[in-house]
C-alpha cells in the first residue's frame, strides 16, 4: 500500500503524487512542474516510514494468527483421523466380506480407494468448516476528515495519496493531524493483531504441553532405564544363583552368583558416587540460584510459581497483553525452570529463570505496564543501563520485556535482579 502524499498542480490543480526523494515533481497532464517543500517531504517520509512499519507488524502479526488458528482448528485431525481411519478400514472390508458371501465380487482396489477417499472427503469437510469459521482479516484503518469547498465529509484510508470529496469532487490531501490519526489507527490494529496472536500462540503451547511431558519422559527412560534394567536384573539374578546353588550344592551356580553380585554392587556404587557428585556439583549452583530467587520473590511480595510453562502461560493470560520468547512458553533444553512473580510499585511482574547443563542460564522478565506507543524509550539511561549488563529490551503496547538467553549465575544475584527490575519499572514510567 502506498504511503504517498499528494499536491495540487500549481497550473491545472490535478493531484500530483509526491516523491519525497524529489525536490519537484512534474503534473502528469499539463507538464508544468511544481516545487515540493521541504516540510511536506519530510512530513511523507516520517509518516511513509511509521505507517509502513505498521502495516508490516500488523501483515506479519495476522500471518502468525492464522497458522496458530489453523492449529487450533486442526486439533480434532490428530485423534479423529486414525480413529476414523480404522472405522473405514474395518467397515470396508466388513463390507467387502458381506458382498462376497453374497456371491457378488469386487475388485480389490475398491475398498483402499473408498476407505482413503472417504477420509479424505471427512477432512475436506471439516477444512471448509474452518474455513467459514477462521476470523477475517482486520480492516484497514481510515480516518474522517471535513472538505474545506462545500463541507462534506472526506474518507482517508491509511496511506492513501488523497481523499475525493464526494460531493464536490474535490480532491484533498491528508494534514498532519489526519497522517497523526491515520498512524495511530494502524498501529492500534498491529497492537490488536498482537494481542491476538499472543493469546492464540499460548494456547498452541498449551495444547502441546502433554506431549513435552511425554517427550521428556520418554528421554529419561531410555537414557536410564537400560541402566536399572541391567543392573535389576544382576541382583535378582545373582540372589537367584546363589539360592539355587546353596540348594543344589552347585559350586559354580554360587560363583555366577557372587559374580552377579559383584557386578550389581559395582554398578550401584558407581551410580552412588555420580548422583553423588551429580548433586555436589550441578545441583548445588541450582539450589543456591533457587534460594536466591525465593528471597527475591518474597521482596516483591510475591512467590514461586509451579516450575512448568503452564504456570508461566497461566499469568502471560492474565497479565500479559502481547507476545512472549518460545523459551518462556515451550520445554527447551532447560534442566531446571522457576517461576516468580510478583509486583512492584503495583505493576505485576514475571521472571522466569531457565538453567541447564550444557547451555547455561536463561533470564526473562515480564513488567506489565501497558503503553502506548513511546518513541525514544530505548535511548533514555536506564535503558543503556540495561543494555551494559547484556539485557536485551523490548519496549511494547503489553509492557517491558527483558531478557538475556545466556545469563550467569551471577547475574541471576539479588543486586543485579533488583537494578534490572528497577531500571524497568523507570522506562514504563517514561
Amino acid at each position: 500500500m502506498s504511503t504517498a502524499i499528494t499536491l495540487p498542480c500549481g497550473r491545472c490543480g490535478a493531484a500530483l503524487p509526491v516523491d519525497p526523494t524529489r525536490a519537484s515533481v512534474a503534473c502528469a497532464y499539463c507538464g508544468a512542474s511544481s516545487e515540493v517543500p521541504a516540510e511536506v517531504r519530510e512530513r511523507a517520509l516520517a509518516w511513509g516510514a511509521r505507517v509502513g512499519e505498521a502495516h508490516r507488524k500488523l501483515e506479519a502479526e495476522e500471518r502468525y494468527l492464522g497458522h496458530h488458528q489453523r492449529f487450533q482448528g486442526a486439533r480434532w485431525i490428530h485423534w479423529l483421523a486414525p480413529l476414523l481411519l480404522l472405522v473405514l478400514v474395518g467397515g470396508g472390508a466388513a463390507l467387502a466380506a458381506a458382498l462376497q458371501r453374497r456371491g457378488v465380487e469386487l475388485p480389490a482396489w475398491v475398498v483402499p480407494v473408498a476407505t482413503y477417499g472417504g477420509l479424505a472427503l471427512v477432512l475436506l469437510v471439516g477444512w471448509a468448516a474452518w474455513r467459514r469459521r477462521k476470523q477475517p482479516a482486520a480492516a484497514r484503518a481510515v480516518a474522517v476528515a471535513t472538505c474545506e469547498r462545500c463541507g462534506g465529509p472526506l474518507t482517508f484510508a491509511a496511506g492513501s495519496q488523497a481523499a475525493t470529496c464526494p460531493s464536490c469532487s474535490a480532491v484533498a490531501l491528508p494534514s498532519a493531524t489526519v497522517q497523526a490519526v491515520l498512524a495511530d489507527a494502524v498501529e492500534d490494529q498491529a497492537r490488536d493483531a498482537e494481542i491476538a496472536r499472543g493469546r492464540a500462540e499460548r494456547e498452541t503451547y498449551r495444547t502441546t504441553a502433554a506431549a513435552q511431558r511425554f517427550g521428556r519422559g520418554y528421554a529419561r527412560v531410555m537414557t536410564f532405564g537400560w541402566v536399572v534394567l541391567l543392573l535389576g536384573g544382576a541382583l535378582v539374578g545373582g540372589v537367584g544363583q546363589l539360592v539355587s546353588g546353596s540348594s543344589a550344592g552347585d559350586a559354580r551356580a554360587l560363583r555366577q552368583g557372587w559374580m552377579l553380585l559383584g557386578v550389581a554392587g559395582v554398578g550401584l556404587a558407581l551410580g552412588a558416587a555420580g548422583l553423588g557428585l551429580y548433586l555436589g556439583v550441578v545441583r548445588a549452583p541450582a539450589r543456591a540460584l533457587e534460594r536466591s530467587l525465593r528471597a527475591f520473590a518474597a521482596r516483591l511480595g510475591g512467590g514461586m510459581l509451579p516450575g512448568r510453562p503452564g504456570a508461566a502461560l497461566d499469568w502471560l493470560d492474565q497479565h500479559w497483553l502481547g507476545t512472549a520468547p518460545i523459551e518462556v512458553m515451550l520445554v527447551q533444553r532447560e534442566k531446571d525452570r522457576w517461576n516468580v512473580s510478583g509486583r512492584v510499585a503495583g505493576v505485576p511482574v514475571l521472571i522466569v529463570v531457565l538453567h541447564g547443563i550444557r547451555h547455561g542460564s536463561g533470564l526473562h522478565v515480564f513488567l506489565a505496564a501497558p503503553r502506548r506507543r513511546s518513541p525514544g524509550v530505548t535511548e533514555l539511561p536506564p535503558a543503556r543501563a540495561l543494555a551494559a549488563e547484556g539485557l536485551t529490551l523490548r519496549v511494547s503496547y503489553a509492557g517491558i520485556a527483558l531478557s538475556k538467553p545466556r545469563a550467569r549465575l551471577d547475574d541471576l544475584g539479588s543486586g543485579r535482579m533488583d537494578r534490572a527490575v528497577a531500571a524497568a519499572l523507570a522506562l514504563a514510567d517514561a
